[in-house]
């Protein structure tokens, strides 16, 4: 059993060879009944990619790639099914995925570089009040973006990952972690923006590359607890139904009728006609758009005339995936922080996210 470690830009590859019938040097693999001769240098390969004007490293995916290079990654593939050759990748962070699902969905996508993709943009702006910086501060020893940028890689259905950011520190840590990074304007990343005004902006820096884009999955940065497989779920919905977007919710857990307004230590109901309703069991259910998921179709997102609406860029068929709320978890305030390690802590154990 022989392990090699390459590093390609901001992904580390790993290659571990089962089953080998010889093993010639620290790069170089061959069958010894010459059946199957890989006589690429394996390094050589590696640092002929990087060389490629048209070779990009993003979200941890190769995008383009040359004729002649595909040859070199074709004859990778055909060693693993003489070889049994295992590929994985390392994150900066740890995690660790299978490659060749990850191949799959470069194979399908590589002659077809113009089809439609399903955008996910991380909102990671710097300017936080609650809790100052929290999109990189440690959480379990990871910055707390990380967790959406793992959760986003996951998803099967996210074609291209960027982050939206104006802050250079927030660029440099999604950087480290492999990330492709769009800086927006500060204007875009104040208390009082909209969302929308840096999905709009990031979405056309993108356009202006030739990306062709179908589907926008916003992610908020400061959500490090999702339940497996929800971005996919949400994606789903929006396709199924046909419907302009699609978030998550999850069930309030104190009646919202219960609300009140309190003048001069009086209380009272925002809406008197609850007012003879003393048991919760007697409402309606209630939920409210948890942050954990959405997704927008990209015209609806653009459309000029949703801009000036509250929330316009979601349209108006809008549809809800519910989610309990033990997978609803943001970073607003410091205590936020300890429930995020004790709810990611106790997830794992029971082995439900």
């Amino acid at each position: 059993h022989h392990n090699m470690d390459v590093m390609i830009g901001d992904l580390k590859i790993f290659l571990s060879t089962r089953n080998m019938k010889q093993y010639i040097d620290k790069n170089q693999f061959f069958d010894k009944t010459k059946k199957f001769h890989l006589n690429y240098d394996i390094q050589a390969w590696l640092n002929s990619l990087e060389a490629l004007d048209k070779f990009q490293c993003e979200n941890d995916f190769i995008v383009y790639l040359t004729d002649e290079t595909k040859k070199y990654f074709y004859d990778i593939i055909e060693m693993n099914k003489n070889f049994e050759l295992s590929l994985q990748i390392i994150y900066r962070d740890g995690t660790i995925m299978d490659f060749w699902p990850i191949w799959k969905k470069i194979e399908e996508k590589i002659m077809t570089t113009n089809d439609p993709i399903n955008l996910c943009i991380i909102l990671a702006r710097g300017g936080s009040k609650g809790v100052p910086r929290k999109n990189i501060l440690l959480l379990n020893n990871k910055p707390i973006l990380t967790y959406t940028i793992n959760d986003a890689r996951e998803s099967t259905l996210i074609d291209k990952i960027v982050i939206s950011t104006e802050d250079s520190e927030i660029a440099q840590v999604s950087k480290d972690y492999g990330a492709k990074v769009i800086m927006r304007p500060a204007e875009y990343a104040t208390d009082n923006a909209p969302m929308d005004l840096a999905l709009r902006y990031t979405v056309r820096e993108l356009k202006k590359t030739g990306v062709n884009i179908n589907i926008v999955v916003p992610l908020y940065a400061n959500v490090p607890v999702r339940k497996k497989g929800i971005i996919d779920c949400v994606i789903e919905k929006l396709i199924s139904t046909g419907a302009d977007s699609v978030q998550t919710y999850s069930p309030c857990q104190k009646p919202p009728q219960w609300a009140c307004k309190i003048i001069d230590d009086k209380p009272s109901l925002l809406e008197s006609k609850h007012n003879d309703i003393f048991r919760r069991q007697e409402f309606e259910p209630a939920y409210f758009p948890n942050g954990s998921a959405m997704a927008v179709r990209y015209d609806v997102l653009m459309d000029e005339k949703n801009i000036s609406k509250p929330d316009g860029f979601l349209g108006t068929d809008r549809r809800a995936v519910v989610v309990e709320n033990e997978f609803s978890v943001d970073i607003d305030e410091p205590i936020d922080l300890l429930y995020a390690k004790f709810q990611i802590e106790w997830l794992n154990k029971d082995n439900k996210k």
